[in-house]
């Protein structure tokens, strides 16, 4: 038995999708499976694909020819298309937009922008759906996983290095700020974020540092707060796998909804995440899923009457995240971490 899993979109996505391919390992245990991603992501996920027997495939190499079946987690319409002219028997993803009643033949009804479940669990539904068909038997899920990406010891040498480099010793406890969401979600002003900053070394007593995404944006709030607040070591331009393992040796990470924050969560490592309330951004959705270290959120309390983005001034708590007291909020988280401790 051969099964094709693809999640072709952003971070986040791929990363709260690697509960669903751990249950299938469980459940299928001597199946061979495929998963595809974004090239982006493939050293990313390769520990974790490797320690579980799953191979990887470049989407643009797929070949359905020899599937017994694929658990599409996304709508990648290429691909469907593929999978659909290939005469793939089983294809299974979620019933959403029009064209998955076309080219899925075995898909179940989700509608994800209610928000009414996690996104991981809607991945698990999938999976959970796509085991039935191939054993005939229920085989349920862990209700909230517990797992931990595997790491390589090259990629944990260069992290080490790299905080060597801004003075933090090995077994030194640090706190990582990651302020840049790279436009996939409403995010706090850079000002809010001096006020975070200043607050999370004032709770902690620990070294902050910056870790800095791609995108131009991200790059815009790291130097206001260079800038504005004090020097803050950055670390940016290095790999996401990189990246990953100064996750893993951090006290904690901090930052807005971003995949970036889904991937420290995985490392097992205290995350707190900072959201908006919009039901397509809301935490019901997009919360911290399948990890193993503990995970708080701060959001404002109000009833976002938005959908898909912030409706703007015609709304009557416009603009909540500007509202919010974050730094006595994160005095507040901070002294709680300190209690746990």
């Amino acid at each position: 038995m051969k099964v094709w899993i693809s999640r072709t979109d952003r971070l986040g996505d791929v990363v709260m999708a690697l509960p669903a391919l751990d249950y299938l390992r469980q459940a299928l245990p001597t199946a061979e499976l495929v998963f595809s991603c974004s090239p982006n992501f493939r050293k990313l996920v390769l520990p974790f694909l490797n320690a579980r027997r799953i191979q990887w495939c470049d989407p643009r190499d797929a070949d359905f020819s020899s599937f017994t079946a694929g658990l599409f987690l996304n709508m990648d319409l290429k691909l469907l298309l593929r999978a659909w002219k290939a005469r793939l028997r089983m294809r299974v993803g979620a019933l959403s937009r029009w064209p998955s009643f076309l080219l899925l033949n075995q898909g179940i009804r989700q509608v994800r922008s209610s928000a009414e479940k996690n996104e991981g669990r809607y991945t698990l539904d999938l999976a959970e759906h796509l085991v039935e068909l191939l054993t005939n038997r229920h085989l349920p899920s862990e209700k909230e996983p517990r797992l931990t990406i595997e790491g390589e010891p090259s990629e944990a040498l260069i992290a080490r290095n790299i905080l060597l480099g801004l003075g933090i010793q090995e077994g030194d406890k640090f706190i990582v700020l990651h302020p840049g969401t790279g436009g996939t979600a409403i995010n706090l002003s850079p000002n809010h974020f001096v006020d975070v900053a200043e607050s999370l070394e004032k709770a902690s007593g620990l070294p902050l540092i910056l870790t800095q995404g791609p995108s131009s944006v991200d790059a815009e709030v790291v130097q206001y707060l260079q800038q504005h607040y004090k020097k803050l070591p950055v670390v940016r331009d290095q790999e996401l796998e990189v990246i990953r393992e100064i996750f893993r040796l951090a006290f904690a990470v901090v930052g807005p909804s971003t995949g970036t924050l889904h991937l420290a969560h995985l490392m097992g490592t205290r995350t707190l995440g900072l959201y908006a309330p919009i039901r397509a951004q809301c935490p019901s959705r997009w919360g911290f899923w399948g990890g193993e270290g503990r995970a708080d959120i701060l959001v404002p309390n109000v009833e976002c009457p938005g959908t898909s983005r912030c409706i703007g001034p015609r709304c009557k708590e416009y603009f909540c995240m500007e509202k919010l007291p974050w730094g006595r909020l994160i005095l507040e988280w901070g002294n709680d971490l300190k209690s746990l401790e």
